[in-house]
């Protein structure tokens, strides 16, 4: 833990400000973050939800032969977006419940990358 107030003391000082102004920016940022991982995810589930309309309708249109290749290509495509959406619920909960945490995390997860 001294590490980490040591780091955010040189850093603080490279850029001219305070610890506490670091600190409290990265809290702030922990709601941004986990408000765009929430908007992502809405996002995400909305556009599943236009897609199975669509596919639906196309079916009661009798249309198989037409859109089957491209509705398994949407699909997929689709899927890897809700699997990387799902991935952030973490963050969305850590950043608009647990900012401390989700602020901690992210220097930890700094240091350990540089």
């Amino acid at each position: 833990m001294e590490n980490l107030t040591s780091l955010l003391d040189q850093l603080s000082q490279k850029l001219g400000t305070t610890t506490e102004y670091l600190w409290s920016l990265l809290l702030r940022q922990a709601s941004i973050s986990a408000i765009e991982d929430l908007i992502f995810l809405i996002m995400t589930i909305i556009g599943g939800i236009i897609i199975f309309n669509i596919y639906k309708k196309m079916l009661k249109d009798d249309q198989y032969a037409e859109i089957t290749l491209q509705m398994i290509v949407v699909f997929v495509v689709w899927f890897v977006l809700l699997l990387m959406s799902l991935t952030n619920i973490s963050n969305i909960i850590n950043g608009l419940f647990n900012p401390e945490y989700w602020a901690l995390k992210e220097i930890l997860y700094s240091i350990g990358r540089y």
